[in-house]
């Protein structure tokens, strides 16, 4: 399937409408079943070749895991010609699994051991320091013959976006170094190792604008070109991180991908032809191809607000929850036809606590026991934020194709029972 602008598209409640009849048809979705998360495989691969037509011939695209760590995901991502960027070495481990060479490997972590940077050395992996600390472990590490590229990451300092949990580029950041600390001492580092060959920087996720990650990318170009020009040194490589807003609510208000790419052409034209490009889109690129379906158990009319009690909750849209103020998500419902007019509702999850609301006034018709409710845009930081309160077991996860008329599945992710619960809390 092609889509006008697969970056923009995100599954419309009619292809949604026409996958779950097909998955019902073919014993996806059972009596039994409570909740499936799908995943649009020909969308994400259309916004891959997107991504790649759009920045420079040989830029490398590493696709955040913690965005979606599930293996088949990732296979899909590197089958594509693209890297992944891992933000501990179990991500590192994924990425191993899911076949894709160490050299398109980018490892991020502010906790890296002294193991950890080892063995990626070892295996060529690329790694962007943290720290100065971690620059004189890995200068300690190096083992003869590494092909690895070793990157410094630098805080732009351009200022935090509207959630402050997601940004990392505030004077009080946990990540990086201070731009304005990098200093000749530093500098001569980049002279004197052959290795030390990148400089990465990122701003955040959802809730920082381009502006910001422009002027990041701006700053990092500029300190590249200080420390070329002033030390002789050779920086090749920029990583100018992910962090691109998207859309959750109806209206499109997130800046198009183009947008973001024409403006670092005209803001730093020189990243993007005088040296390797690096990115690391992750919510951005999954967050849309991805929607659930949680199967409504109880329907309770008393109170202000009626509401759907269903089989997703907090374990599932974790941040939604805590901060509903700054994470929502759209829904919408399958059924047999309303069973009365349709108005707010209050969408709540099965945890044991009364915050355990995934919509708190959602516009839905009325739902029936039995219904579906689909939890749009949830392709990115929900399978890979499952929480283990109350021991839920995650429902399965299931990509899907368009094959002429019909509809291929592939199972990514299978549903865990009683019994993977009862193994995971043994002993």
């Amino acid at each position: 399937m092609t889509y006008a602008n697969p970056w923009r598209h995100r599954p419309t409640p009619e292809e949604i409408a026409g996958v779950v009849a097909a998955a019902r048809t073919t014993g996806v979705i059972g009596d039994d079943t409570t909740s499936v998360v799908f995943h649009d495989l020909d969308l994400l691969e259309e916004r891959l070749a997107q991504l790649a037509g759009l920045f420079p011939e040989g830029t490398l695209h590493t696709v955040a895991i913690k965005a979606n760590p599930l293996v088949e995901v990732l296979r899909v991502v590197v089958r594509a010609g693209h890297g992944l960027e891992a933000a501990s070495f179990e991500e590192v481990s994924l990425a191993l699994a899911a076949d894709c060479p160490p050299e398109r490997i980018v490892f991020d972590s502010p906790a890296k051991t002294h193991d950890e940077l080892r063995r990626s050395l070892e295996l060529g992996v690329r790694i962007n320091a943290d720290s100065v600390a971690e620059l004189d472990r890995i200068e300690a590490l190096w083992p003869a013959g590494s092909t690895s590229i070793i990157g410094l990451r630098i805080n732009p300092l351009v200022g935090a976006g509207s959630i402050d949990a997601t940004s990392v580029a505030a004077r009080n950041s946990k990540f990086g170094v201070p731009i304005d600390a990098v200093g000749p001492q530093l500098r001569r580092r980049f002279e004197r190792h052959a290795w030390l060959r990148c400089l990465h920087v990122h701003v955040g996720s959802q809730g920082c604008t381009v502006g910001q990650l422009v002027a990041a990318a701006r700053a990092v170009a500029d300190l590249r070109a200080e420390i070329v020009a002033g030390y002789g040194a050779v920086i090749d490589h920029v990583d100018i991180g992910g962090g691109l807003p998207v859309d959750y609510d109806e209206a499109p208000t997130a800046p198009p991908l183009e947008d973001y790419v024409a403006q670092l052409q005209t803001e730093v034209p020189e990243l993007l032809g005088d040296v390797v490009l690096v990115t690391e889109f992750g919510r951005a690129l999954q967050a849309g191809c991805g929607w659930a379906v949680t199967r409504v158990e109880y329907v309770k009319a008393d109170g202000d607000t009626p509401t759907a009690v269903v089989h997703l909750g907090a374990d599932f849209l974790l941040r939604p929850v805590y901060q509903p103020d700054a994470w929502r998500h759209r829904f919408s419902v399958l059924g047999n036809g309303p069973d009365g007019p349709a108005g707010r509702w209050r969408v709540a999850g099965p945890l044991c606590f009364g915050g355990d609301i995934i919509g708190g006034a959602v516009q839905l018709p009325h739902p029936s026991v039995g219904d579906l409710v689909v939890i749009h845009d949830v392709g990115a930081y929900t399978i890979g934020m499952w929480s283990r309160h109350c021991s839920r077991g995650m429902p399965a996860v299931v990509g899907y194709r368009r094959s002429g008329d019909g509809v291929d599945f592939e199972l990514l992710r299978g549903s865990e029972t009683p019994d993977d619960i009862v193994r995971f809390w043994s002993r």
